[in-house]
């Protein structure tokens, strides 16, 4: 895997008087690039330097997953498991590859609405916000 630091935002427009210019800003975020999966506990499973990414995962403020595909459940079960906050832009539903997932009433997971609602039955508390 690599860890990859996001880039520094782009440096404020010029001001004028007495506004403080900043040109420089730290990386406010890493990314990680890998395979990330955890089991149902929310242990991660990870094939290489793994200490490295647990140790990523437990001092992180909070994990997000935009578009993550088959990692989508992994985030969160990681997220829980490590009591994070997390965000997740859940995507593709993976029906043929996650055929364990079934909603509370018992019912396959098929759709996007349906891993949504899987999700959100994982633990009381988690919201669901609607992106305009």
């Amino acid at each position: 895997f690599s860890i990859t630091p996001s880039p520094p935002p782009p440096p404020p427009p010029l001001l004028s008087g007495d506004d403080l210019l900043l040109s420089e800003f730290p990386p406010l975020f890493a990314q990680v690039q890998c395979r990330f999966e955890a089991d149902s506990n929310g242990r991660l499973l990870l094939e290489e330097s793994s200490a490295e990414l647990e140790q990523l995962v437990e001092n992180a403020s909070m994990l997000v997953g935009l578009h993550p595909d088959e990692a989508t459940e992994a985030i969160v079960d990681a997220a829980l498991a490590h009591n994070k906050p997390f965000i997740v832009l859940p995507c593709c539903v993976f029906p043929n590859l996650f055929r364990s997932r079934r909603l509370p009433n018992g019912r396959e997971v098929r759709k996007h609405e349906d891993l949504v609602e899987y999700l959100v039955a994982k633990r009381s508390g988690i919201q669901i916000a609607h992106l305009p």
